[in-house]
């Protein structure tokens, strides 16, 4: 089983990265990824369809987004991700409970959405992570797989 961080699905989405794709397109163990990853990865192809459709900065952006025609077309443009995940056959799983999350960010000093993914493959056994970010490179119970 290999959980598979949002940076992968975001390379792929977003800069069309041939790292990305292959692995996602030939992953050969079993895909997870849970809530949080979900949630940043629907975050990011919302927002960065409103910025690149009318050329806004960030927090410009999350304005137009409050508009509910703008956020019906950046969600809908979003739903790539689901059927991606989809066709997959990723799975997604619950988050940690936050308390754990917590934990993780004192031990070993990673954000909360980092903690929050470690704390998460710490919950469910799971060993191996598949990421561009590097933050979880010095974990000795997290096989990074970086691409």
């Amino acid at each position: 089983m290999i959980l598979i961080d949002s940076s992968v699905f975001l390379k792929h989405f977003l800069e069309g990265d041939a790292r990305a794709h292959d692995f996602l397109k030939n992953a050969k163990d079993k895909a997870v990824i849970c809530d949080i990853i979900v949630n940043e990865v629907i975050y990011i192809l919302m927002k960065q369809y409103v910025v690149n459709k009318y050329d806004l900065k960030h927090y410009d952006a999350i304005d137009h987004l409050k508009k509910p025609d703008i956020f019906q077309e950046a969600f809908e443009n979003a739903l790539v991700f689901t059927k991606l995940i989809k066709a997959i056959d990723c799975e997604v799983l619950p988050d940690a409970r936050y308390f754990e999350m917590m934990d993780i960010m004192g031990k070993y000093s990673l954000l909360p959405n980092d903690a929050l993914i470690v704390a998460t493959c710490r919950a469910y056994g799971i060993s191996r992570v598949a990421s561009f970010d590097s933050d979880l490179k010095n974990l000795d119970f997290i096989e990074l797989i970086e691409l």
